[in-house]
């Protein structure tokens, strides 16, 4: 009968240190890939947040803007109602312009 050839101590420490090398190895890499995909998701949040603040703000004014012009309008012309009818298709002509750029 043959026998099977047992792994020396030499192999088993060998297989050992190369194993808890290994697991370091990863641990640290898992450590550092969580706190760079942290930062960035971090980062993205703060820009998006921002940007989000900066376009409610547009409108805000833009609505100012728009009721200033309806105002100004009807008083020039002495109507009660052009002006709102003028900044209406105003605003329609800018908001459908917007969306066929955002299309292409």
């Amino acid at each position: 009968m043959s026998e099977t050839p047992k792994p020396d101590l030499l192999e088993k420490v060998v297989q050992i240190l190369s194993s808890e090398v290994t697991t370091r190895t990863l641990r640290e890499a898992d450590k550092k890939l969580k706190a760079y995909v942290t930062d960035i998701v971090q980062r993205t949040a703060k820009k998006l947040m921002t940007m989000i603040a900066g376009g409610i703000m547009a409108l805000i004014g833009a609505l100012f803007l728009l009721v200033a012009f309806s105002e100004y309008v009807n008083e020039t012309m002495n109507s009660t109602w052009i002006g709102w009818g003028i900044g209406g298709l105003m605003a329609m002509v800018i908001g459908l312009l917007t969306y066929i750029v955002s299309r292409r």
